[in-house]
């Protein structure tokens, strides 16, 4: 029933909330509602972090484990039942569980999220620790949570090894290669042409304007240009084009040249740029005329060049070839001047490719062919055909390189490039000053706009108008001094929509360290942005709804406690004034009184001990303690006199000398007078004892043994449970809440102990507590 009071219940502002018990008993229904509200919210919320992939969980500002998923289950190895009210970080190797422990220690001192990358089991995982403010803006709860990363991380690596690879492979050329804008300008050249062009570095070489300075003849010159200019124009003209230049070297000096360019155009046929494999022929071209002048000279020459060279009957047959050739394919003199070039290829359809090539245009230029050695390995050459005479008889000139290695980097830079295409992230790529270069696929999928509607342009055309100047301006200082920039933007996409992407944006040096371009990796989270924020909203409800129980709870406690004592202290004052004028039946309605009242007591008192536990805001205070002198011999005193009263022998036995523990005292005390309480309560004869004993390897064990009705096989599971009693309904033979046992629970493993139960139905109980030193 509610009691009729004249207090006055106010909130924070001073305004009465109600005044009468119809009000009263309106705030009751909406606490039930809130509490259902809260436990609808709470399976909610487990449902989603159980649907995420990686270990997720809540822990309060001490690491003991709130709420985790069945990933964290998995990871640990345990059931989440048991890891609740645990440090989780336990169960993990001391170097995971130090690391860890450290990063939420700074997390819950200084309110700032964290995030670390760490690599396991063969793995790499992103980690994240985001406190939880309470209305003060104090930390009283952390979100952690771990996702799997290794396809990333393992898409940089091949990223970063085949852009090696790239830069490798065009340093690794003895060609000069080199790409030019409309203007003359080098946008682009390796070390090869820097010093077939006699310059000290790229960057001085970059600098020269190839119209300007690097042609011998004007006219020469004027018809490049042309050329040139008619390609550009000329949209459809993409193909490779062959061309003999002299070109100055720095000093002045000329060298003859074999420039074999290509001119490159986007999808809408706007011109990008000009590239080509300068190749120095000055010996080549010296040759050739050395054998029309000279049989002696024409030798040296054959003998001497780094290519492989070699003379062929108009049948296939090898006539001549020099020591370069012999080294390429691996034969001696005498095997290979035997065979015929249709007995070299590996596929013999490309002998008479080759054959009609020379039919068709008299010589072949850069003839690529895969070609079998001696051994039987085999090896990719380009070769260059020229009719000549020799000996007075018709025959070809065969000039080859071994192109081996360009081959297998092109593959290599082949599948670096379908890799970038196909790569689940978003793949830009800017220059120095963030005018972008290249994006990949998905990029488009994510953003709507189409590769030739960014190129050229810059990264602000994505901008969404929410970070400040001061965070772009953070984000280029770090990338422009060589260091990578990890973060999350809020960018627009083609539509107007905007969305959130995790981006990773990396500088690419040269050999020089010196950056040349960006790389920027962008993930879309917007989801899971959108997760994070309905968590935190959850959150927030939720902890509105227990600050609003532990509230009514709180009042509760006030206004049932303040009637009851004045009944307790009135019961008493009666009780004394005319206990003399009374029989014993009428006396005996004081004691019931007395006892009920306190039976009310207890309950609240219950309640809220299982509302503070639950809710995390019991404050555990260990330190060493005499159990059997601070904690039992308390207890017996205050249950002796309750027992004799029924006629049973209530006994303490400290069987050992060491009876000191470490553990939170209040917590202790009611772990026994639950239990002693429960054992005088169900005990009509006989006795019950408070045994202390030291087990084998030293821990302290308190048994509570009595020899009452005992409990049952079937109900023994259910013991520890909330709310749980044997006996049910309104003709149970003895009082009780069904909190007792339960909290006794909690209070062990607030203080590092565990509790079995030894029970016959009719014969008595055994409660063995058993706290670990």
């Amino acid at each position: 029933m509610l009691f009729k009071s004249k207090t006055k219940i106010v909130d924070e502002e001073g305004e009465s909330l109600f005044s009468d018990n119809k009000d009263l008993e309106i705030i009751r229904k909406q606490y039930y509602n809130a509490i259902k509200a809260l436990h609808e919210n709470e399976s909610a919320l487990l449902n989603f972090i159980n649907a995420l992939p990686g270990p997720t969980f809540l822990i309060d500002v001490k690491c003991r484990l709130l709420l985790g998923n069945n990933a964290l289950a998995q990871r640990l190895d345990r059931p989440i039942d048991e890891l609740i009210g645990q440090n989780p970080f336990d169960f993990l190797p001391s170097e995971q569980f130090n690391y860890r422990r450290e990063k939420t220690k700074v997390v819950v001192s200084s309110g700032t999220p964290t995030t670390f990358v760490d690599f396991r089991e063969g793995r790499y995982f992103l980690n994240s620790i985001l406190p939880i403010n309470d209305y003060r803006g104090k930390v009283i709860k952390a979100v952690v949570f771990s996702v799997d990363i290794t396809a990333q991380k393992k898409t940089e690596e091949q990223l970063k090894l085949s852009e090696d690879k790239y830069k490798n492979f065009l340093e690794r050329i003895p060609e000069g290669i080199y790409r030019s804008d409309a203007n003359g300008n080098f946008l682009e050249v390796n070390l090869a042409m820097v010093e077939l062009l006699g310059y000290s570095s790229k960057e001085e070489l970059m600098k020269v304007n190839i119209k300007e300075k690097i042609y011998v003849d004007a006219k020469e010159r004027e018809n490049i240009v042309s050329y040139f200019s008619n390609q550009i124009n000329n949209k459809s003209a993409r193909s490779g084009v062959i061309k003999t230049l002299r070109l100055y070297k720095k000093d002045g000096s000329i060298i003859y040249t074999e420039d074999h360019e290509h001119f490159v155009f986007d999808e809408d046929g706007k011109f990008l740029y000009r590239e080509g494999i300068l190749r120095d022929i000055t010996d080549k071209f010296k040759a050739e005329k050395g054998l029309i002048d000279s049989e002696e000279k024409y030798r040296s020459l054959f003998e001497t060049v780094p290519i492989g060279i070699g003379i062929v009957s108009p049948g296939g047959k090898i006539i001549s070839a020099n020591d370069q050739a012999l080294k390429i394919y691996g034969y001696d003199r005498d095997d290979l001047e035997n065979l015929y070039m249709a007995d070299l290829y590996a596929d013999i359809a490309d002998n008479f490719r080759l054959m009609e090539e020379i039919a068709k245009h008299g010589s072949v230029k850069n003839f690529e062919v895969e070609v079998n050695r001696k051994d039987g390995t085999k090896l990719f050459v380009s070769a260059n055909v020229t009719p000549m005479n020799c000996c007075n008889e018709e025959s070809f000139l065969v000039a080859f390189d071994d192109i081996t290695e360009r081959k297998i980097n092109e593959e290599s830079l082949l599948k670096l490039s379908k890799a970038v295409e196909q790569s689940p992230a978003s793949i830009l790529i800017t220059d120095i000053n963030g005018k972008i270069e290249y994006v990949n696929r998905k990029f488009t999928e994510v953003t709507g706009y189409e590769a030739n509607e960014v190129i050229g342009k810059y990264p602000r055309l994505f901008s969404s108008g929410f970070h400040s100047k001061e965070f772009y301006k953070n984000l280029w200082e770090t990338v422009k001094s060589g260091q990578q920039w990890r973060g999350e933007l809020l960018n627009k996409k083609k539509s107007g929509a905007f969305y959130w992407e995790a981006v990773s944006i990396s500088p690419v040096k040269n050999n020089k360290d010196e950056i040349k371009y960006l790389l920027a990796v962008r993930e879309d989270i917007t989801q899971r942005k959108l997760i994070e924020t309905e968590l935190r909203v959850s959150k927030d409800r939720a902890e509105k709804a227990e600050k609003l129980k532990s509230e009514f709870l709180a009042q509760m406690s006030h206004e049932i406690r303040t009637p009851i004592n004045i009944i307790l202290n009135y019961n008493e004052l009666l009780r004394e004034e005319i206990e003399n004028k009374l029989d014993e039946e009428t006396v005996s309605y004081f004691d019931r009184i007395d006892l009920a009242s306190k039976r009310i007591i207890m309950t609240i008192d219950a309640i809220l001990e299982m509302s503070a536990l639950q809710t995390g805001t019991y404050e555990v205070k260990p330190k060493f303690i005499d159990i059997a002198k601070n904690v039992l011999e308390n207890v017996y005193l205050e249950y002796k006199s309750g027992a004799d009263d029924k006629n049973i022998m209530l006994e303490l036995n400290v069987n050992t000398s060491n009876t000191t523990i470490k553990g939170d005292e209040f917590s202790m005390r009611k772990i026994f007078t639950y239990l002693v309480d429960n054992a005088v309560k169900f005990t009509r004869e006989g006795k019950v004892e408070i045994i202390v004993n030291e087990s084998g390897n030293k821990d302290m064990q308190v048994i509570v043994k009595d020899s009452g009705i005992g409990i049952s096989k079937e109900y023994q599971p259910k013991l520890f449970s909330l709310f749980s009693q044997e006996e049910q309904g309104y003709s149970r033979g003895y009082e009780g809440n069904g909190l007792g046992l339960a909290l006794v629970k909690k209070y062990c493993e607030l203080n590092n102990a565990s509790i079995e139960v030894k029970s016959d139905k009719g014969i008595g109980s055994e409660f063995i507590v058993t706290f670990l030193r």
